[in-house]
C-alpha cells in the first residue's frame, strides 16, 4: 500500500515539475488595421488575467486587414516547442471572443452568460483564456485518449476569409510624354488587374484622349489626339499587402488622329492612323483596405513609327518612344 501511495506521489510530483518547467511565452495579437472588429478593453483584459497569473506575456502588432486575416496568423504565428500558445480577441457584437491556438488545437472562447457586456464579459473572456492555457500546461506529453475520442463539434461561426483580391479596377487619368510636344495630351484611363494565379495578374485597360497633344513643326502646327486599348502581363508577389510593386509587359492597339494647320504656303488637313504599341509597366499601388491608389508608368514604342509630313516630307516623327503615366484611384473586388 505504501509503494503504491508512493508511486502516486512521485507520478503527482512530476506532473507538476513539467508544469511549472513549461515557460514558453503565450503570444498575444494585437490588431491596429480591423476597425470596429477591434476590442481593445477585452485584449487588455486577456493580457491582465495572463501576467496575474504567472503566464510570460509577449504583445505582438498585427496589420491584417481582415478579421480572416488575423485568425490566419493565429495558427502560423510561431510554431509549439517556441511558444505555449497564440491569442487574438475580436469583437462580436456588444462583446467579443478570445481565439486560441495551442499545440493541441484552437478553441474559440466565449463569454456564455445572458445579458454579460461591458467590463463582465471582458473579464469572463480572460478568465476562460487563462484556464484553457492552464489546462493546457497539465496535458500528458502522449495523451492517447485524447487521440481517440472524437472531438465535440463547437459552436459554427461565420468569420469573413482575408481578402485577397482577386479583381482590382480604378479609374484614373494619363498622359504621353512625347519630347517634342508643346503641350502634353490629357487622357482618361479605365484600368483592370485580374489575378490569374498568384502572384501573376493580367493588366486590361484603355485610354480614350480628352485633350489632344499640340505639336509644332516647320509647316505650321497639329494637335493629336489618342484612343488605346490594350493589355499587360504583371508579376505582382506583393498582391495583398498594403504597398505592392508590379512589373510586366504587353501590347496595346493605339488609334492616333491629327488635325493639322498649315503655316503660309501649306495646307493642313485631318488624319486618322492605327499602330501597334509594345510596352512595359511598372504599378506601384498603396491600399487601404479594399480602396487603393495607383500610379502606372508604361514605357513603349509604336510598330511602326508614327511620321507625320508635309509635300516636302516628314516634319514629326513620334512613337519611338511613347511614354505614357497614369495615376488613378480604384476598388478591390
Amino acid at each position: 500500500m505504501r509503494v503504491r501511495a508512493f508511486g502516486c506521489w512521485l507520478l503527482l510530483m512530476v506532473l507538476c515539475a513539467r508544469c511549472y518547467a513549461d515557460e514558453r511565452p503565450v503570444i498575444v495579437l494585437i490588431a491596429n488595421d480591423l476597425g470596429s472588429d477591434e476590442w481593445p478593453e477585452g485584449t487588455q483584459n486577456v493580457i491582465a488575467e495572463l501576467s496575474a497569473n504567472g503566464f510570460q506575456v509577449v504583445r505582438r502588432w498585427s496589420h491584417a486587414a481582415s478579421a480572416g486575416e488575423l485568425l490566419a496568423e493565429v495558427a502560423h504565428s510561431a510554431s509549439p516547442e517556441a511558444v505555449l500558445g497564440v491569442v487574438a480577441v475580436l469583437r462580436e457584437g456588444n462583446t467579443g471572443a478570445a481565439y486560441v491556438w495551442t499545440e493541441h488545437g484552437e478553441r474559440v472562447l466565449r463569454d456564455d452568460s445572458s445579458g454579460a457586456h461591458g467590463a463582465v464579459a471582458e473579464g469572463a473572456v480572460a478568465l476562460r483564456v487563462v484556464e484553457e492555457l492552464r489546462t493546457e500546461t497539465l496535458k500528458f506529453p502522449m495523451d492517447v485518449s485524447a487521440t481517440q475520442r472524437p472531438k465535440k463539434p463547437e459552436q459554427a461561426r461565420t468569420v469573413h476569409a482575408s481578402h485577397s483580391p482577386s479583381l482590382n479596377s480604378w479609374l484614373g487619368v494619363s498622359t504621353v510624354l512625347p519630347t517634342s510636344a508643346a503641350t502634353m495630351p490629357l487622357q482618361m484611363s479605365l484600368g483592370t488587374a485580374v489575378v490569374l494565379t498568384s502572384p501573376i495578374a493580367l493588366d486590361l485597360g484603355a485610354r480614350v484622349g480628352i485633350l489632344p497633344g499640340k505639336f509644332e513643326t516647320s509647316a505650321g502646327h497639329f494637335a493629336l489626339r489618342s484612343v488605346e486599348f490594350g493589355g499587360r502581363l504583371m508579376f505582382d508577389p506583393m498582391l495583398a499587402r498594403h504597398v505592392s510593386f508590379a512589373l510586366g509587359l504587353g501590347v496595346s492597339s493605339l488609334s492616333l488622329q491629327e488635325t493639322a494647320t498649315g503655316d503660309a504656303g501649306y495646307l493642313g488637313k485631318k488624319d486618322y492612323t492605327q499602330v501597334m504599341l509594345l510596352a512595359l509597366r511598372a504599378r506601384l499601388t498603396l491600399r487601404s483596405r479594399r480602396f487603393f491608389g495607383v500610379f502606372v508608368v508604361d514605357p513603349g514604342l509604336t510598330v511602326p513609327s508614327v511620321s507625320v509630313r508635309s509635300n516636302l516630307g516628314e516634319v514629326a516623327h513620334l512613337g519611338r518612344p511613347w511614354l505614357t503615366t497614369e495615376l488613378g484611384v480604384g476598388w478591390s473586388f
